[in-house]
C-alpha cells in the first residue's frame, strides 16, 4: 500500500498542472493561492507536501516542518482508498 499511496501522491501536482494547462478558470484561480498543504498518514510514516506559489505548483516528498493545511490520514489504506 504504501508504494501505491507514494505513487498517487507523486502524480498528484502532475494531474493538476494538467488540469491547470486545459482550463483556463483553474489556471487563474491557481494565481490567487500561495500556501503549501501536507498530505499524509498520522503516524508521519509517509507524506508529501505541495505548494502553490504564484500560479506555481511544486511537491516534495517527506514531512513538511510548517504547512499551512496538513490533511492526515489514518492509515495508509484508508489514504488509497480516499485518493
Amino acid at each position: 500500500m504504501k508504494l501505491i499511496l507514494s505513487l498517487i501522491l507523486f502524480a498528484l501536482p502532475w494531474m493538476l498542472r494538467f488540469k491547470a494547462w486545459f482550463h483556463k478558470e483553474f489556471r487563474e484561480r491557481l494565481k490567487e493561492k500561495n500556501f503549501t498543504v501536507q498530505m499524509k498518514i498520522a503516524d508521519d510514516s509517509t507524506g508529501r507536501s505541495f505548494t502553490f506559489k504564484d500560479s506555481k505548483i511544486s511537491s516534495a516528498s517527506g514531512i513538511h516542518a510548517s504547512p499551512d493545511v496538513t490533511i492526515s490520514f489514518k492509515t495508509e489504506s484508508l489514504a488509497v482508498k480516499l485518493l
